[in-house]
């Protein structure tokens, strides 16, 4: 950062118009009640090739990860919320604490084996040790059920064309329908957490949650149906939801 103060910790970006602020300390980005074991995460996430810039992107003021972080480490401070989540937002109902990892990092006690068992999955489908498929949220309830969330703030989600060589290993006739036009539509990083996630799962209900804002919900939500949500293989007891922040908040 050209514009910058060395002694508070703090800069702006170098563009000419609407400078971001960027933090020294990726600490510094985020509330002090929610700073602690933010270092052993970056450390624990499942995407190693990833961590480096994971840390220095999150410095940002507008960094998505640092909401991510926030809003779901406040989140499981309220021992009301975790339990009540399933059965308001992903469709079935649960008595029991989560366990909840960010980036595949644990943030909670509560014990299912999560890592372990989306490690296995991972493998199954082929994915490199040191680049695997990284959800923003999972929430394990155990035999009850499992969660994965996918949180957008300022972007989109991301695309990959379909010549991306990467798509190959998720295509599956068992959890999507027409994987072809999935892949057309672009969705990598939902497409990869379906196949995943419904293979940790087995015959446990799962949902796969994508948050955006409310600006974009409609948008995302006609498009999310239109390329991905209608030609993915839905058994009865797992679902696909494209959802925004301010309804969680209500």
């Amino acid at each position: 950062c050209r514009r910058r103060c060395d002694s508070c910790g703090v800069g702006y970006s170098n563009a000419r118009k609407n400078p971001v602020l960027i933090y020294k300390e990726p600490e510094d980005n985020i509330p002090k009640d929610v700073r602690n074991g933010l270092s052993t995460a970056f450390s624990n996430t499942f995407n190693i090739a990833n961590q480096f810039s994971k840390r220095e992107n999150f410095c940002s003021e507008h960094s998505e990860d640092a909401i991510t972080w926030t809003f779901f480490n406040y989140f499981m401070m309220d021992p009301t919320l975790p339990g009540s989540f399933p059965s308001k937002v992903a469709k079935f109902n649960v008595g029991v604490d989560p366990e909840v990892l960010l980036w595949g990092a644990p943030i909670t006690t509560t014990n299912y084996n999560a890592r372990a068992i989306f490690i296995k999955a991972s493998e199954k489908v082929g994915e490199k040790t040191d680049y695997r498929t990284e959800p923003d949220v999972i929430m394990d309830y155990g035999e009850y059920g499992l969660i994965f969330i996918e949180c957008k703030y300022l972007s989109l989600n991301a695309s990959k064309p379909s010549t991306f060589g990467g798509w190959d290993k998720y295509d599956s006739p068992q959890y999507f329908k027409d994987f072809d036009k999935v892949r057309q539509g672009g969705l990598y990083q939902l497409a990869r957490m379906w196949r995943i996630g419904n293979e940790m799962t087995g015959d446990r209900p799962f949902t796969l949650i994508n948050i955006v804002r409310k600006s974009d919900l409609a948008h995302v939500q006609a498009y999310n149906k239109a390329f991905f949500g209608d030609h993915i293989q839905r058994r009865r007891n797992s679902h696909f939801i494209t959802i925004s922040w301010d309804a969680i908040l209500n």
